[in-house]
């Protein structure tokens, strides 16, 4: 079974995880699951199965703004969970008798010579 061909192309056109599920006969955690696994197969074609809070599920998009706009939302929610968690890492390291130490990880993109790039 390939979740490539129940994700439609165009955010316009995004269907919700639930309706994906449901159509696919798997759980809303596998849709999750296969989505991530389309999304290497994509990547050799330039594409990805992004979504958005506000875009009403997910949808196939070969227009990086689009993409970058997932990674910026990716990104903040990221962020918020790692702040809800703080508290609870702190009190699980109290008492492991742990320091907590925070360290950044991140990706950081440069520019390279278009000869050198491959998809």
């Amino acid at each position: 079974m390939n979740i490539i061909s129940f994700v439609p192309t165009g955010r316009e056109n995004a269907v919700s995880r639930y309706d994906i599920a449901k159509a696919v006969g798997i759980s809303e955690r596998d849709v999750r699951f296969k989505i991530k696994e389309a999304n290497k197969e994509l990547e050799r074609i330039g594409e990805a199965i992004v979504s958005s809070s506000s875009g009403r599920g997910y949808w196939r998009t070969s227009n990086i703004a689009e993409m970058e706009k997932y990674l910026q939302e990716s990104s903040r929610r990221r962020a918020t969970q790692a702040k809800n968690d703080l508290p609870i890492q702190r009190i699980v390291s109290r008492a492991k008798g742990e320091a907590l130490i925070y360290v950044k990880g991140h990706f950081r993109r440069i520019r390279v010579n278009p000869a050198q790039t491959k998809l």
